[in-house]
């Protein structure tokens, strides 16, 4: 997961000469920011939907046909020449490549016992620390005052 995350957010750093070169479009103009806001849409969507949706398919099926979704799209990106399909190519880009990460987490979690998740969850593994448990334990039970503190 992390190793796709890494690899495959590349594109991001190329976005601006894609819509630039390819589309016509300024990096700097307001249509390249609705073209990421359109990715982050899609993004907001893929991640929806797996927590939602796709929960009943098991998640170990929903990540090799999103990989070649993700794949499908991101070379369709590369490819399209109109500023109104590259909305659309960049919207499902969005959608895979942030379903995907999501998909492979809840496939993750569901070997995880129960009694630690929530406790001491650290990027590419998992650390039982029990003190931290106990924390975070005793904290959900009686949450600090300054937590519902308004701040103005």
């Amino acid at each position: 997961m992390g190793l796709f995350t890494f690899f495959c957010l590349l594109f991001i750093g190329q976005l601006p000469v894609i819509a630039d070169v390819h589309l016509g479009v300024d990096p700097k103009s307001t249509t390249y920011g609705w073209i990421y806001a359109v990715f982050d849409l899609g993004g907001l969507t893929g991640a929806f939907l797996i927590g939602t949706a796709f929960l009943r398919p098991p998640s170990p099926r929903i990540a090799p046909v999103n990989l070649a979704a993700f794949s499908a799209s991101l070379a369709w990106l590369t490819l399209v020449r109109s500023v109104g399909w590259a909305f659309v190519a960049i919207y499902l880009v969005g959608l895979f490549y942030f379903s995907l990460p999501t998909a492979l987490a809840t496939a993750w979690q569901e070997h995880v016992d129960s009694s630690i998740l929530g406790c001491g969850v650290v990027g590419a593994g998992i650390w039982r620390n029990d003190s931290v448990c106990k924390h975070h334990r005793a904290v959900s039970e009686n949450p600090p005052a300054c937590w519902f503190r308004r701040v103005v």
